[in-house]
């Protein structure tokens, strides 16, 4: 395996856009670029644009399901490693129990 240097990371929210939610965390080692999306069809687009620029994994936050990542997966013909984090069924049980203002 190869050394990983090129990291994105996708925040999926309706109230995003590509365009305007950036940041980049770099090094001379390591770059991170983190983007916002409105949802799937944003993160395919983001994500070809992400591969030409030598992106070598995404992850996608926990507001895409795994139905999602398969599809841009599949969007991508599966060139590039894809994950979600997620949490686990407590932390979730936490975060419904929150007022979420």
């Amino acid at each position: 395996m190869g050394v990983l240097k090129k990291y994105a990371f996708l925040v999926k929210h309706k109230s995003y856009s590509s365009a305007s939610q950036r940041a980049l965390l770099s090094s001379d080692d390591f770059s991170t670029t983190i983007i916002g999306v409105s949802g799937l069809e944003e993160a395919i687009k983001v994500t070809n644009e992400l591969l030409k620029q030598g992106i070598q994994l995404v992850e996608l936050c926990g507001g895409f399901t795994e139905a999602e990542k398969d599809c841009l997966k599949q969007e991508i013909n599966s060139s590039l490693p894809v994950g979600v984090v997620k949490l686990d069924k407590e932390d979730i049980q936490l975060l419904e129990s929150q007022s979420l203002n």
